[in-house]
Order: C-alpha cells, then sequence, then structure tokens
C-alpha cells in the first residue's frame, strides 16, 4: 500500500490517506466523497520495501553477472547526491568516446549486495539469486508486477525542479543557482510508498561552448521525447510565465494529442521570489486564472481520521486536462497556506490515477527509445551513404563496465583511451515548429508547410519546388492530410564536380500533417505556383437534427 506522507504529518504516523479518486482524463471533482483506499487488490502501490529499485537494478546489465558481487559492486561509481542512480547522458557527442556512464547512489549499491526476495502473483517469497545463474528466469518473476507510477519533472534552468523533487521524495538533492542535474536521474520510492518512480534530467537552455550548441540542442531535444516515453505523469516547473514556457506546454500537448499519448500533465508555478499571500494571489489571478484559463478546485484527503480541503486550479488545454498547483518562498506567509497543500494535493493524484501504470524497468526503456531514435540525430561518419549500417546504429551497456555504448563498443577492453570519432550529427535535424521536439518523418527530410483554417475551410501551404510532375502524391482522411514524394539528387552534371556546399535535401520523403477538425476530402481543391503547393479543405459540417415540439 502506497501511503503519502503529508508535509504536516507526524514524522511516525502510519495512517492510511484517505483520498478523493481521479479517473484519468476525468477532472477531479470536489463533489464527490472522500474515499478511503484500503483494498490491497485495487491499489497500485504495496509495502514491499525496496521493490521498485530492485526493478530498476534488474535492468542493468553488470547486475548478478559475476559471481563476486563485491566486484560487481565495485564496477560502479557512487554519486554523492541521494539517487539512486544517474544515466549521465550529457551529449550525443559522448559516444564517439566512452559513452554515457552509470552511476548509483548509496542505497542502490547497498541493494546490489543484498539477497532479491520478491513476491509472486500467488503470494509465495521468492529468492533470487542472480549469482547462480537464475538471473533470467528471476526476470519474468519481478517484471510480472513491476508497474506503478512514472513522474519526471522538468522545466527550464534554474525553475526550481531539485527543490520540487526533494519536497516530493522526502530527500535532499543540492539546490541552488550552481547546481544543475546531469542527464537522467532515477530516484525510487523512499519511506511508505513504493511503486513510484521519480525521474529529473538536466534542465534545457543551459549554456555550452558555441561549438557544441548544435550537439545540446539534439541532446535536449532527445531528452524531452524521453520523458514523455517513460512517464505517466509530467511536472512542469515554470517561475513567473514566460513566452518559452507557454511555447513548451503547447508542444507537449500537441504532443500527447498527435501521438495519443496518455499522460497526466501538471504545472507547477514556483513563485520561489513571492512571499505575501497578497503578491501570491495577484500573480494567481494574472496568470494561472487570466491566461490559462483555469478554475478554482478543491480535493478533499483524510489524514488519521481528519479531513483536509486541498485548493488547487484545472484548466482545459486542446480537451487535456491540466492541474496547476502553486508555491511560494520556502519558510514564508505565503508557503505556510500554498506549498503544503500544493505537496500533498500532487502526490494525491499520483495515488489514486491508477490507470497512469507504467513498467518500471526505466533504464531497458531509456534504451529501447533511445535506439529508435539514433537513426534520426546520428549518422556513421564511414558508412553514411549505407542505410544498412545507418539502422544498425544501436546503444547497449557494456559487458563488463559501468557505461552505455555503441554496440560495437560493448566488448571494448581498453576502455581509457580516446576513440576515434565515429559519429556525426545528421544535417539537417528537423525540429517542431518551436524547436522542442525532433519532427517524426519516415524518409531523410521532410519539406516545410503552414496550415491555416477560417470558420469554413483548412488550408495547407507546403513548398514543394524542385519536382517533377508525378512525383509527389497526396492522400487525404477526414483528419489526415500525408504528402509523399521523392525529389531527385539536384548535383549537375559532368558527375566530376566538386561539391562545396549542400544545403537543399534530396531524396525521398513523407509527411503527415495533423488537422484541427474533421474535412470534407471530396470537395477539396489543390493549387501549384511557384513551388508552393496550396491545398484547400472545407470543414465538415454537423448534421442538421430536426425535433418537434
Amino acid at each position: 500500500m502506497f501511503f503519502w506522507k503529508a508535509a504536516n504529518q507526524p514524522e511516525n504516523d502510519e495512517n492510511v490517506n484517505n483520498h478523493t479518486p481521479c479517473d484519468g482524463n476525468d477532472e477531479l471533482r470536489s463533489d464527490e466523497a472522500t474515499t478511503s483506499v484500503t483494498d490491497h487488490e485495487n491499489s497500485i502501490f504495496d509495502s514491499s520495501d525496496n521493490e521498485t529499485l530492485r526493478v530498476i537494478l534488474n535492468d542493468l546489465k553488470l547486475r548478478g553477472d559475476n559471481e563476486n558481487k563485491n566486484k560487481v559492486s565495485d564496477s560502479y561509481k557512487t554519486s554523492n547526491v541521494p539517487y539512486d542512480a544517474i544515466i549521465h547522458i550529457n551529449s550525443l557527442a559522448d559516444l564517439n568516446l566512452k559513452g554515457w556512464e552509470i552511476v548509483l547512489g548509496e542505497r542502490a549499491k547497498n541493494i546490489i549486495l543484498e539477497p532479491e526476495i520478491f513476491e509472486s502473483k500467488d503470494g509465495q517469497q521468492t529468492e533470487i539469486e542472480t549469482n547462480k545463474g537464475h538471473h533470467a528466469n528471476s526476470s519474468k518473476i519481478i517484471l510480472e508486477s513491476a508497474v506503478g507510477v512514472v513522474v519526471s519533472v522538468i522545466g527550464a534552468y534554474n525553475r526550481g525542479k531539485t527543490f520540487l523533487l526533494n519536497q516530493l521524495c522526502h530527500i535532499s538533492l543540492p539546490t541552488g543557482n550552481l547546481m544543475h542535474t546531469e542527464g537522467v536521474s532515477i530516484t525510487a520510492g523512499r519511506e511508505n510508498y513504493t511503486k513510484i518512480v521519480f525521474l529529473d534530467t538536466a534542465g534545457a537552455d543551459t549554456p555550452v561552448k558555441l561549438d557544441a550548441l548544435e550537439c545540446k540542442r539534439a541532446t535536449d531535444a532527445l531528452l524531452r521525447e524521453l520523458v514523455l516515453h517513460l512517464c505517466s505523469f509530467i511536472i512542469i516547473v515554470v517561475n513567473r510565465l514566460r513566452a518559452s514556457d507557454q511555447m513548451y506546454i503547447q508542444q507537449i500537448l500537441k504532443f500527447c494529442r498527435t501521438t495519443n499519448k496518455k499522460l497526466g500533465i501538471i504545472i507547477v508555478h514556483n513563485f520561489f521570489d513571492l512571499s505575501t499571500l497578497a503578491d501570491i494571489d495577484k500573480v494567481i489571478k494574472e496568470e494561472v486564472e487570466s491566461i490559462f484559463g483555469a478554475k478554482r478546485d478543491e480535493m478533499q484527503i483524510s489524514i488519521d481520521g481528519h479531513h483536509r480541503s486541498l485548493k488547487f486550479f484545472q484548466s482545459k488545454q486542446e480537451d487535456i486536462t491540466v492541474y496547476h498547483f502553486v508555491l511560494a518562498q520556502a519558510g514564508s506567509e505565503a508557503a505556510e497556506i500554498w506549498n503544503i497543500q500544493s505537496l500533498d494535493g500532487i502526490m494525491n493524484i499520483f495515488q489514486t490515477c491508477s490507470e497512469y501504470k507504467r513498467p518500471l524497468n526505466v533504464i531497458s526503456n531509456m534504451i529501447d527509445f533511445i535506439n529508435s531514435k539514433l537513426p534520426q540525430l546520428l549518422v556513421l561518419k564511414d558508412d553514411s551513404q549505407n542505410s544498412s549500417s545507418q539502422q544498425n546504429l544501436q546503444i547497449v551497456q557494456h559487458n563488463t563496465q559501468p557505461y552505455i555504448v555503441l554496440s560495437d563498443r560493448k566488448q571494448l577492453e581498453n576502455f581509457n583511451v580516446d576513440l576515434p570519432c565515429k559519429l556525426d550529427l545528421v544535417k539537417p535535424i528537423v525540429y517542431d515548429d518551436s524547436g522542442y521536439f525532433i519532427r517524426p518523418e519516415s524518409g531523410n527530410w521532410q519539406p516545410r508547410h503552414n496550415l491555416y483554417g477560417d470558420q469554413d475551410h483548412i488550408y495547407v501551404v507546403c513548398e514543394l519546388p524542385g519536382f517533377d510532375e508525378g512525383k509527389c502524391k497526396i492522400k487525404y482522411g477526414e483528419e489526415t492530410v500525408v504528402i509523399e514524394g521523392t525529389r531527385d539528387d539536384l548535383k549537375k552534371s559532368p558527375t566530376d564536380v566538386i561539391l562545396h556546399q549542400s544545403e537543399i535535401p534530396s531524396g525521398s520523403f513523407k509527411l503527415e500533417i495533423p488537422l484541427t477538425c474533421e474535412v470534407d476530402t471530396e470537395k477539396r481543391t489543390v493549387k501549384r505556383n511557384n513551388g508552393l503547393v496550396t491545398i484547400t479543405l472545407p470543414k465538415k459540417k454537423p448534421p442538421m437534427v430536426e425535433e418537434s415540439l
């Protein structure tokens, strides 16, 4: 059973929280009766100490592959912050050298040295003897019930992500303007709660050297998509709202809508520079209520028989429910009112929304997802024209050292010498309109397009210069337009010319454009003028309903 220890709850309190349930896409409703979650079968949480962390560690290649467990444990460096594991995905360029190091926290290293005991579906206790060759079979027992809530705290650089993570996890990560998170940091549930995993990532907009800027941009985009793929809930931390924050939130909502990703979205308005209730109320009205159109709401919880009402805000963004919570300057008058109930409210949502469960083996899921994205980001220098080699571009865990490396380096013994550079960034990498996410594409490139709408029509304008007749096709659906084709190589004869610069893409492409409403494809029109193709699609009219009075 998962118990959220409220921010004002005594340290030794072992009583069960009661809470108002959340049914996924539906909004939290303040008029529902307070409900007690005491049925173990209906809860996604249980009291098995360290079970979640054991599931995470089961993903590690070096875990139990060596009969000498002390030697296995010594292979990993230990973090001086209380994360359980850190994957140092700081730059895609690191794959040209050692790769991405896996660093463990003290708690994780201690668990490696202990026997593993898990509860199977029939309730029997099973000891996992990973040092005697039973690792593969035991994985099945572990992963049968290895689902829970995966939460990522994201936001731009220096917005207070680590402060919030400290409060939610009851840990003490270093904070301050000179501290920043590296790669992806993993923290499993502690104290009275299990089957919940927090992910912390490097903040966007952290500065880098000028020659590493493009690589930094690609790495940030990969990390953004990675956490959206892994998570049940995503917490976006903002301070005073900025246009860049708004664009980021809009892109996440668009990502969820176009990929049908079921994701709980929480925005934490961390007003760490505001200390009075008057200031907090003023900014709430200006930003939370006015800009987002959020409405005040309440949820009911019960702790030790005492009922409490927690204030929060809800808004509808592109038909997706977004929850808003407020934090004030720590230790201030406003914090006494807002911080406790916001933290309790966030954890109450995690505890009740059971349909957002995800697999907890986050490291293997992380590697699988990155492998699906690498061909869009990196190219092998020696085989840049070899599509089969490009498709085999994969990362794996090193056989004997705690690193994630290119698959052809997994057995490399001399890991202390610099390796020759083998990878380059794909040019160009195609990002979405705001530059936050990598645009999905099936070919090597995609033409640019604009999407407009008025009361009666949807308009698609696409750049398609340099195409011979018959080299492009357009497919229409009620809510999608797909344009695909092939542009011939623009290099002029003779064949022995020296290429000094190449920025115009050629080859095949496929561009899928989701529309904002249903359209009547039978009445479409297409015009081509000076390399621009304009598609006009009438919006579908709702059927007229006649009713007698």
